[in-house]
């Protein structure tokens, strides 16, 4: 799927903790990130390192600082 396709039907943000994040690799993580970055959508649960991966988005909207994480267990990844 074309990541724009989601930017253009108003996505903002996408969790990509899965257990299959890494299917292709780090290189894999790495393009995901690219092409969501590129359509406007900001990503959580995924990174080029722990530190990044774990990283939760915050947003303010109307007066409210709002918080997202997105985690999965490390099965094979």
């Amino acid at each position: 799927m074309d990541a724009a396709i989601l930017g253009e039907a108003g996505f903002d943000i996408l969790g990509l903790a899965n257990n299959h994040i890494a299917d292709c690799g780090p290189a894999g993580v790495l393009d995901t990130i690219a092409a969501c970055k590129a359509a406007g959508i900001e990503t959580i649960g995924a990174g080029a390192n722990n530190m990044l991966a774990s990283t939760p988005a915050i947003f303010k909207k109307n007066g409210w600082h709002i918080g997202i994480m997105a985690v999965a267990e490390r099965e094979f990844n």
